[in-house]
Formats: structure tokens, sequence, C-alpha cells
């Protein structure tokens, strides 16, 4: 049996998920610069072990933004294994979370863990799912959605009272 230490397992998993190479490209690629070969499934336990040691700092970032007043909230397509999912990002001056789920409304939002329980100000796209959650303080939209809306609508040359 072999066994690898940590930075053989970062790396491993740095390739996986941070350069979003196959398991076995990423085996691959280990062989090739470092004469390791770790199998697939051993590259897929490596991420699994340092997922369980990022826990708590997920835990203490959902925290943060909870407590947060103001927190801006958006998703994104995304291809995962040429399928689409989604995004779904919530940050505050401090804190970050960016998680994927194959759903875009509220059920990937849920997943995410802020907005169910969140109670501040909610910033966002204005897109519906977000009225959806009624524990939030109030909700503002975001200064970006704004700017393109008015960007649309200028360079269209658009009817002024068709605007207002």
């Amino acid at each position: 049996p072999v066994q690898y230490g940590p930075r053989a397992a970062a790396m491993a998993t740095y390739l996986r998920h941070g350069q979003f190479l196959s398991r076995d490209r990423a085996a691959a690629a280990l062989a090739d610069m470092f004469g390791c070969a770790p199998s697939p499934g051993a590259i897929a336990q490596m991420a699994r072990k340092i997922a369980a040691f990022v826990s708590p700092a997920l835990d203490a970032i959902v925290k943060g933004l909870l407590g947060s007043q103001v927190v801006h909230f958006d998703e994104t397509g995304f291809r995962v294994a040429g399928t689409l999912a989604w995004v779904h990002s919530a940050s505050s001056g401090r804190y970050v979370l960016v998680t994927v789920h194959p759903k875009r409304g509220t059920e990937g939002m849920d997943a995410a863990g802020v907005l169910p329980s969140f109670a501040g100000i909610a910033v966002h796209d204005a897109w519906a799912p977000y009225d959806t959650y009624r524990g939030v303080a109030a909700h503002s939209l975001c200064n970006a959605h704004i700017l393109r809306e008015l960007t649309a609508v200028t360079e269209t040359g658009g009817d002024r009272k068709s605007v207002v």
C-alpha cells in the first residue's frame, strides 16, 4: 500500500477542483510532474478528507453572513461535468460563501444555508425567488443590475415614457 502526504493530497485536490481536471487527468498530471500515480479513487478520497477540514471554516462563514446587516446574493450558470449547474454566492464585506447546486431557485439557495435564516438586508437582482424569503428585513436591488438596465435603455434608445 502507498500513502500520500498532505502536499500530494493538496496538489491532487487542487488539480481536480481548482483546475477542473477529471480524476484520471489529475492522476496522469501527478504522474507526469512528480512520478507518483495515485488512483482516481485515491484522489477522490483525498478531496473528501480535505473537505472535512474545511467544514468548520464554512460553518464560521455562514454564521458570519447570518450576523451581517447587509448581504449580497447572486447566482449564475456554470457547467459541471457537462451539465448546467448553478453557482450561488452570498457575500458581505468580510465573508464570502460560494456553493454549487444543480438548481437555480430556492432549492439551491436553501442548500447554501444563508437565506433561510437571514434577517438583514438582502441585496440581489430582483429575481422572484428571493422575495419568497419573508424573514429578510428588507430587499434591495443590486446597483450593478440597476446600471446594466439603465445602460440597456440608453443603448437601445427606448422611449423614456415607457421606462418611467
